[in-house]
């Protein structure tokens, strides 16, 4: 999942939780609305907690193609090593290498691709963190402003500029987000690669009995 599918995904989340119900009735008759407007994927991108959680994002990335470089070129010089000996190899002794390989091949495969899967959920949990935080903040400001309608910019097609209140908002979230705890990919994958095979497992003792 890209950066910008993300602030899609969570601007869409936001555009039904901040759309604030009117909150009084009076003589059974609606008050008049107040409208703020808040450009939410704008403050989710310039946010210093989000360019953060994607600097940790990037971070990882690099890291793991180090690592994945360094591993996927061992096992290209063991394949050519395997190789070279198919001619000096009896037709058992090299399918036997062949097979070890292959299996050695797909577990790296599979690492790799748990690693991607585990980097993306840590990142989007992270960044919903930060909407939930955001979801917050804009309550507080329509409180003090006396609004009782919040819409997200993407829901407008026009408003008077004074209804915009996209930059306090993003001060106040700043001010309020301090620290993230931005979940260990690592972790992530390990404990998902446990359940898999735990579940491997049990699929295959109950197909015993």
């Amino acid at each position: 999942m890209t950066f910008l599918r993300s602030f899609r995904a969570i601007a869409l989340a936001l555009s039904f939780v901040l759309s604030l119900a009117v909150q009084a009735w009076a003589a059974d008759k609606l008050p008049a609305p107040s409208i703020m407007v808040i450009d939410i994927q704008k403050v989710m991108s310039e946010a210093k907690s989000s360019k953060k959680v994607l600097e940790t994002r990037e971070m990882f990335y690099k890291k793991y193609q180090q690592e994945f470089s360094t591993e996927e070129n061992k096992l290209r010089e063991e394949d050519k090593q395997i190789s070279e000996q198919r001619t000096v190899l009896s037709p058992e002794a090299y399918a036997e290498k062949r097979r070890a390989f292959d299996t050695k091949a797909a577990e790296f495969n599979r690492k790799v691709q748990l690693r991607r899967i585990s980097l993306d959920r840590a990142y989007d949990l992270t960044m919903r963190d930060i909407a939930v935080q955001l979801s917050k903040v804009i309550r507080e400001l329509s409180a003090e402003m006396g609004a009782n309608i919040v819409l997200a910019r993407t829901q407008v097609e026009y408003y008077e500029p004074a209804m915009d209140k996209t930059t306090q908002a993003l001060e106040r979230l700043n001010a309020t987000v301090k620290e993230l705890t931005f979940p260990d990919p690592v972790k992530m994958a390990d404990e998902a690669q446990a359940k898999a095979s735990d579940a491997a497992k049990a699929a295959k003792d109950t197909k015993k009995k």
